[in-house]
């Protein structure tokens, strides 16, 4: 009964919910791609970049507390054109291994004036936040009690 029902479907109808279809896809697409834009932007990195390469071994275990999570600092030599990373070491030396571009986190050193920029936004942040009225502490309100009765 149902196929005879699609068959009994004139071409416009059918094409009519092609587009309905076709329009419902591509604004589910949109909604996921705003929902999720933070995690699918990924970081393109330049040669000569400072970069960190996650240790895929440990993730699924949990005997893991003391083990390296990240390999690195390297530097990046170049990018396939698959998007995957060939990393050469602080010395030089080409590393075998090509790393995919999910498995690399940019290193940022001490004295990299990030560390500056991420400051000043913190102190600006604690400063908009001095109208907050404190809470006595629970001492405090202990001992005003116990002297009153």
């Amino acid at each position: 009964a149902l196929r005879i029902w699609q068959l009994g479907k004139s071409p416009q109808d059918i094409e009519k919910a092609a587009e309905s279809l076709k329009a419902a896809r591509f604004r589910s697409k949109a909604q996921f791609e705003r929902k999720f834009e933070r995690r699918l932007k990924r970081d393109t990195y330049k040669p000569g970049d400072l970069v960190l390469a996650r240790n895929p071994r440990f993730e699924k275990r949990h005997d893991t507390k003391h083990l390296p999570r990240y390999f690195g600092p390297y530097k990046v030599h170049r990018r396939n054109r698959g998007g995957a990373y060939i990393l050469k070491e602080l010395d030089g030396t080409i590393i075998k291994e090509k790393f995919a571009a999910f498995r690399l986190y940019p290193y940022y050193r001490r004295n990299d004036p990030i560390w500056k920029k991420l400051a000043a936004e913190d102190e600006y942040d604690e400063s908009s936040n001095s109208d907050i009225v404190k809470r006595p502490s629970d001492r405090s309100r202990a001992s005003k009690t116990s002297s009153v009765g």
